[in-house]
């Protein structure tokens, strides 16, 4: 890094930096110590309640021996999430000219202004536009099951398993608990990756 930073400005990005482990927080004390820490802009992604928001912000000042800035992003609003909504269903239907019209709201509605459940709600019409032609748009949580219940029972139990862990398994650990061999685990997350 320091090599690579003193020639360009370098942008260091981590998301879901809720699940960093022990080690890669010492990886990263390591690679800002000084007494020549490289120039990085470090930008992270973390998803807290809000009763965690302020424990996890002391963790990165205390991370971190640089000036920390922390930036609380809202859900999108009404419009903008339907605005999100329309260009997401465009970009899957570039060939033709597809509108989404007043579905659109309902979309942003349903979503909450969350942009992940506002993707997931527009693959969903665009894979089973039929299903919707004059009838209310589904439940957020009916599109997540019908997308779920495309998953072999194995992978489904997977899935469940790391939804419920409070912080990332490692691999051996969730072999064991779902009685896997590490190869079959790893053709079913390779799926399940594809797949999502």
């Amino acid at each position: 890094f320091a090599r690579l930073a003193s020639k360009y400005p370098v942008v260091l990005f981590i998301d879901n930096f809720q699940w960093a482990d022990e080690d890669s927080h010492k990886l990263l004390q390591a690679l800002l110590q000084p007494p020549t820490p490289p120039h990085l802009f470090i930008l992270t992604s973390v998803r807290t309640s809000s009763a965690e928001s302020e424990a996890f912000t002391d963790q990165i000042e205390k991370l971190f021996p640089l000036p920390v800035t922390v930036m609380s992003l809202k859900p999108l609003s009404l419009e903008s999430s339907a605005d999100l909504a329309r260009r997401l269903y465009r970009s899957l239907h570039k060939d033709e000219e597809r509108e989404l019209g007043e579905v659109a709201l309902d979309i942003a509605r349903e979503s909450s202004g969350h942009p992940l459940f506002i993707l997931e709600l527009v693959r969903h019409l665009a894979a089973h536009p039929e299903q919707y032609e004059g009838r209310e748009f589904p439940h957020l949580d009916e599109v997540l099951q019908s997308h779920i219940s495309l998953f072999n029972p194995m992978e489904r139990q997977i899935l469940m398993m790391i939804s419920l862990s409070h912080s990332p398994l490692p691999l051996n650990v969730l072999a064991q608990v779902m009685y896997l061999n590490p190869g079959d685990l790893l053709r079913s997350l390779n799926h399940l990756q594809m797949e999502h």
